[in-house]
């Protein structure tokens, strides 16, 4: 134990925590360590509490064992506090702190999440260096398009530079080391000068000899490296040698090279690496972008005082090479150091720990670690700097690593399975075989016997990866209804115990398995626990306490108290909203807000959540919903976390409000969420988690779930990350060019070329990957361990099931192939196959998943709730069937006050819309599809928030019902069930004083569409017209002779029309002509006059207000998708384009960019698309709510006493013509019967039919 440096080398279960706290008992008892000079480093929060908890259980245990000890035991303990066991990054960070001074460093720096700013940095970037850069580069123009065209490559560059790390990556190519290709040339030259004699004579010797010469001349020639490269690849003998793909050399050059006097296969290499390296100088100007980025991000950074946890580590090395005095300062505080989980170590780290300990004689370094489990590549971790770990402490020691081999978790049957599996399988090259401990008794017991077949191989016959996922799925659930009504029972170290679900986990790869593994445990009545849940501050829960901190802020705002109200804190139900006017100051409910508003403000943040829990009752109230007892915690969790964050950065209730919604809009860039979601259950669950997320966690039962499909994330990314070979990556064919060898490679290449060679060592690497993955799945399982075993399949990108790990699995299980040629199940292995192992099949006749208990059903069943909602005054609530929600998804702030879409509503009643859609705004939470493109906000553009739209742009588009059922809504096209339509599809309503053909489609019948544009069909036009629309000047476009007119270079509505296309891009590669078929086609729309506004042109219509939201109460009806609406918690949700009011009457209208498939959009035309489509229904329901909302006190005398919305125009664009009489144009006129009818009858029913059980009453 004393003396010198020392690895652990730990395998799963060998108890490498038990040897650790062991060797810090060892310094602190026997060598004399002070316990404040000891550092244990180890790789998360939650393992660094464990050990230090550990750590004083040890000593405690050793004061009562040993009197000897007993003072040095009591000392120990009574400093404990001041001992350092933290993450690497907590270390690091508390060197730059505690030593600002030496490490050149600020006192307090706030700790942030850099990759999160990478959208605002590479913004700043395109705008400011990027022009410069191409500005100076060869062929600017070429260059400037490239970059346009590509969308200046932001997906590769934002993968990339979440990657690389300057100090331990290198890109490929270097910006920094540029590509000359004359040493190459010169050298190939020389060698191949040197062959006198080719095995081919015929012709090759001559286009040897030619090629000897060209490059010969090359080099004399001269040049700048660019202008070689350009050389090179034009020239004739370039193509004699390489195939098209410019990287492979012909077939007949590697026939005809001789093996004197230079080998063929080393001339060979050069030519492939002279190929590879023309190649990758192709990529330098991307290469440059990602090392220009990487120095942003640093700059940014300490520009704005702050440190992430990346920098953490860059810095820490960084003063310790600069500043002897720190180095020695840290070494007279620490004299030894143990590091746990050291295989998930990078380069820089190790240079710390070698720095500080590792080469010094007096001090102490301990590594324990284990490379079959170090699976965190992705975020840097580094596998071959833990073996250049090893050599390094081999070489300065002269100890060789030790091994611990004796299993202590798992059942010992379990063991020698496992063991045999991965030592005949050659998964694990150089796997170290285990044995389990003779006093382990831990095991599972079925049927009163211990488990005789602890693995059990499960083979899946359907043939094609996502059919055997779903397979495996249904097993998985079969399976553990079968262990739960069997009552097996656990052996563990405190004694027997019936075995519980929650003592069962299923290991996925990634989210498709998760998926599938969730669906079938909840058609079997399995309760189950996501261990990748969602964020605390992105479920519902959260949006309602945000709804809350409003009311409270702001008591006397009746849109923020409406919200509040609508929450599960208060229950009110919809209909009893519509007339509330607002909270008296004598009222109790302003009373209660107020008082907890008065907690808040005087800082008193936990006491305000729990009187808001306490006196709402809310928590009783979310315990008899399904899933209460996740409810239940969740509302708890954010009670603790909204006081916590409140109190750390100093907000008020305004404040908290805001930060709330920007942490629920703004998720980090890795998907996950700022909190997690902490649900704390009495309830045993099945755990359900990724493979990563069960590192260093165990369990009695285990299922693999996982590898039944290819994983290619870098397909989207466009770069690949391999190690680098000293041989062939670093090391230059000739002096000068590169680095030397004695300088430190890179422990990461960051591959820009994409190119089959780079792609494959990648490959190699991920698969190493992926089997030390599968090593930490199988060793999580204490008892027994499902695995899932696919036959082959035909298809080209299988799975690893169906691959590679099948291949070395049936290598490890001879019998298998024979096995499932014969029929299943096997008891009995065969020999070479891994002992105490069972082979059966997946679809085993399949029983009804019946309840794997009492509580199964009851959790399928929702408790009613015994709490009553309050009740208000009523004279402050009158009852009322619509409290609508307005919402600022598909629209910008700026337009919705009245801004730059033309001259602001004269009308108060569209005033009134206004106002209520700037004090409801709310997100409509997940399910919302749009149209991702880049955020251009030029000089001068005044947005509010960003600008996102559905493919249609009038309603919220919304994932379908999970059966992928489609209500049936109507009959054949050009039939419907709503009464007054028929004749409307065949021709119609007219307004009074319209001339005879101008009416529903306004042209002559048989009118063919005009080919006014051609701009492409599908959502991104749609999105495109519809966000124009929305942003243009209605003036500007009146004033225009000419669709020309508007795209002048002094146009103002050029710039709009400019930025549109920009933003919402029709095509995947921009078209210039684009500009121009854009303002054509807006300019026939808004100066085409329509029938049923007098003939007057939408763009004189300035009473008008766009992208109305509404909520319409739908209760009954199941949450899914209802006429490309939204269906949520008992409310349609929706939105209507445009709300004109013309002479005292309301007009709704909808754009349409949809093609006639027929190429006519007479009347005849567009009744078939109105009833393909069921915009008829739509139409209706816009119409109900635009009812609703002139009727309700909102806008009072404002709505001038009508009755409803005089009638409907759906405009489709790709018809319209700017002159009278133009096609395109659908119009129907509301009666007062055909509202009610639709609204009482036909709209419940509607409801009811897109639910699956159940509907409107």
């Amino acid at each position: 134990m004393k003396g010198g440096h020392r690895v652990l080398e730990a395998s799963a279960g060998t108890g490498k925590t038990t040897a650790i706290i062991d060797q810090a008992l060892s310094l602190l008892l026997d060598e004399g360590v002070p316990v404040d000079q000891l550092l244990i480093v180890t790789f998360t929060e939650k393992a660094a509490s464990e050990l230090r908890r550990r750590l004083r259980e040890g000593l405690d245990e050793a004061k009562l064992s040993s009197p000897a000890r007993r003072a040095r035991c009591q000392a120990a303990l009574q400093a404990l506090d001041r001992a350092t066991v933290s993450t690497i990054h907590q270390f690091c960070f508390a060197i730059l702190r505690e030593y600002a001074f030496e490490a050149g460093e600020l006192f307090d720096q706030p700790v942030v999440e850099a990759d999160g700013s990478f959208a605002d940095l590479f913004d700043r970037y395109r705008r400011g260096d990027l022009p410069a850069r191409v500005l100076a580069s060869e062929e600017p123009m070429a260059r400037g398009r490239a970059l346009y065209e590509n969308r200046f490559f932001e997906t590769t560059v934002a993968g990339a530079c979440a990657f690389y790390h300057p100090e331990i990556c290198r890109l490929v190519p270097d910006p920094d080391r540029p590509f000359d290709p004359t040493p190459w040339c010169r050298e190939l030259a020389n060698d191949l000068a040197g062959v006198a004699q080719v095995k081919r004579p015929s012709g090759s010797q001559a286009k040897l000899q030619a090629a000897c010469r060209w490059l010969q001349t090359l080099v004399a020639a001269g040049g700048d490296p660019a202008s070689t490269i350009k050389n090179l690849r034009r020239a004739p003998a370039w193509n004699d040698l390489f195939n098209r793909d410019g990287l492979t050399i012909n077939g007949w050059v590697g026939k005809a090279l001789p093996d004197t006097p230079t080998p063929a296969a080393l001339l060979r290499q050069k030519l492939e690496r002279l190929a590879y390296q023309t190649r990758a100088a192709d990529q330098g100007f991307l290469a440059r972008m990602i090392a220009d980025l990487a120095q942003y991000r640093r700059l940014w950074l300490r520009s704005q005082g702050k440190i992430d946890f990346r920098e953490m580590l860059a810095r820490a090395s960084h003063a310790l090479r600069r500043s002897p005095a720190l180095v020695a300062a840290l070494r007279r505080r620490f004299r030894a150091a143990l590091v746990d989980e050291f295989q998930d170590t990078d380069p820089l780290q190790w240079e710390i720990f070698a720095t500080l300990f590792a080469r010094s004689d007096d001090h102490r370094l301990i590594l324990v670690g284990d490379e079959k489990q170090a699976i965190y590549a992705f975020r840097g971790a580094d596998v071959a700097t833990f073996r250049r770990a090893i050599d390094d402490v081999r070489r300065l020691s002269g100890v060789e690593p030790e091994a611990l081999s004796c299993n202590y978790r798992t059942a010992p049957r379990l063991v020698a399975a496992i063991d045999h599996l991965f030592a005949a399988s050659d998964l694990l090259p150089g796997y170290a075989r285990v044995t389990a401990s003779p006093q382990n008794q831990r095991a599972l017991v079925v049927e009163d016997q211990p488990d005789p077949h602890p693995l059990q191989i499960v083979v899946c016959r359907e043939p094609t990866g996502a059919a055997a996922r779903a397979e495996y799925a249904r097993f998985v659930a079969r399976e553990i209804g079968e262990l739960l009504r069997a009552g097996a029972v656990f052996h563990d170290r405190t004694g027997a115990r019936p075995l519980r679900a929650s003592d069962i986990a299923v290991l996925v790869r990634g989210a498709a398995d998760e998926n599938a593994v969730q669906e079938a445990l909840a058609a079997a009545g399995l309760p189950c626990a996501v261990g990748r849940p969602p964020a605390l501050l992105q479920t519902r829960e959260a949006r309602e306490w945000g709804w809350l901190l409003d009311a409270i802020a702001a008591p006397h705002d009746q849109n923020a108290v409406k919200k509040a109200l609508l929450t599960r804190f208060f229950a009110f139900p919809v209909e009893a909203l519509e007339r509330f006017a607002g909270l008296s100051p004598r009222s109790p409910l302003f009373r209660r807000l107020h008082a907890w508003g008065e907690l808040a403000r005087r800082g008193r943040w936990p006491a305000m959540g729990r009187a808001i829990l306490e006196e709402t009752g809310v928590l009783l109230r979310a315990a008899g919903e399904p899933d209460g007892e996740t409810r239940v915690a969740t509302l708890l969790d954010l009670a603790r976390e909204l006081a916590l964050l409140a109190d750390q950065e100093g907000l008020d209730l305004c404040g908290l409000s805001r930060r709330l919604r920007y942490l629920q809009e703004a998720p980090p860039p890795d998907g996950g969420g700022h909190l997690p979601l902490l649900v704390s259950s009495d309830r045993p669950k099945v755990q359900v988690m990724t493979v990563h997320a069960a590192k260093g966690l165990e369990f009695p039962v285990v299922f693999v779930g996982g590898w039944f499909t290819s994983f290619h994330a870098a397909d989207q990314a466009k770069f690949s990350r391999y190690h680098p070979d000293p041989d062939v990556d670093w090391v230059p064919l000739a002096a000068g060019q590169g680095a030397g060898r004695d300088e430190v490679p890179p422990s990461w290449l960051v591959d820009l070329t994409w190119s089959e060679r780079a792609r494959q060592r990648e490959a190699v690497e991920q698969q190493a990957e992926e089997s030390r993955l599968f090593y930490v799945a199988m060793t999580r399982a204490i008892g027994r361990v499902y695995l899932p075993w696919m036959q082959a399949t035909p298809e080209r990108r299988v799975g690893p099931l169906a691959g590679w790990l099948r291949e070395r699995l049936q290598r490890a299980v001879p019998s298998l192939a024979t096995a499932v040629a014969a029929g299943l199940p096997v008891a009995n292995p065969a020999a070479g196959d891994p002992p105490h192992c069972r082979i059966r099949a997946a679809a085993d006749a399949e029983a009804p998943a019946a309840a794997a208990g009492p509580g199964a059903a009851a959790a399928r069943t929702p408790a009613a709730s015994s709490w009553p909602p309050l009740t208000p005054p009523p004279e402050e609530l009158p009852p009322w069937p619509l409290f609508r929600l307005a919402r600022a998804s598909f629209t910008l702030l700026a337009y919705r006050l009245g801004r730059g879409s033309g001259a602001a509503p004269a009308d108060p009643g569209l005033q009134a819309l206004a106002a209520v859609d700037d004090d409801d705004r709310e997100a409509l939470g997940p399910g919302i599809e749009h149209l991702p493109g880049p955020e251009e906000v030029d000089g001068g553009d005044t947005v509010g928030e960003e600008a996102v739209g559905s493919g249609a742009g009038s309603f919220v588009m919304v994932t379908g019902r999970p059966d992928g059922v489609r209500p049936d809504l109507g009959a054949e096209p050009g039939t419907d069930r709503v009464a007054g339509w028929a004749t409307a599809a065949a021709g119609a309503a007219k307004p009074a004083g319209t001339a005879p053909g101008e009416a529903g489609a306004a042209g002559p019948a048989g009118t063919a569409a005009p080919a006014n544009d051609d701009l492409p069909g599908g959502a991104r036009t749609g999105t495109l017209v519809h966000q124009t629309l929305e942003t243009i000047d209605f003036a500007e476009v009146l004033a225009a002779a000419t669709p020309e007119d508007l795209v002048q270079p002094t146009a103002p509505a050029r710039d709009v029309l400019e930025r549109m296309l920009r933003r919402f891009p029709p095509r995947r590669q921009p078209d210039p002509g684009d500009l121009g078929r854009l303002a054509r086609l807006i300019w026939q729309t808004l100066r085409t006059p329509l029938p049923f506004l007098d003939g007057e042109p939408l763009a004189a219509m300035a009473d008008r207000r766009h992208e109305v939201g509404f909520l319409l109460p739908a209760p009954g009806a199941t949450s899914g998708e209802f006429l490309g609406m939204k269906v949520a918690d008992g409310l349609l949700t929706g939105s209507i384009d445009v709300v004109v009011r013309h002479q005292g009457r309301y007009f709704l209208l909808d754009f349409k960019t949809t093609w006639s498939s027929s190429g006519s959009y007479a009347e005849e035309a567009l009744a078939t698309i109105m009833a393909e489509h069921h915009y008829h229904l739509q139409a209706l329901i816009y119409a109900i709510a635009l009812r609703r909302m002139l009727r309700s006190p909102l806008f009072g005398a404002a709505a001038g006493g009508l009755a409803g919305p005089a009638g409907a125009g759906y405009l489709f664009v790709r018809g319209l013509t700017g002159r009278p009489g133009s096609p395109g144009i659908f119009f129907h006129a509301f009666e007062e019967a055909e509202l009610d009818t639709f609204e009482r009858e036909t709209l419940p029913r509607l409801l009811g039919a897109s639910a699956p059980s159940g509907g409107m009453p």
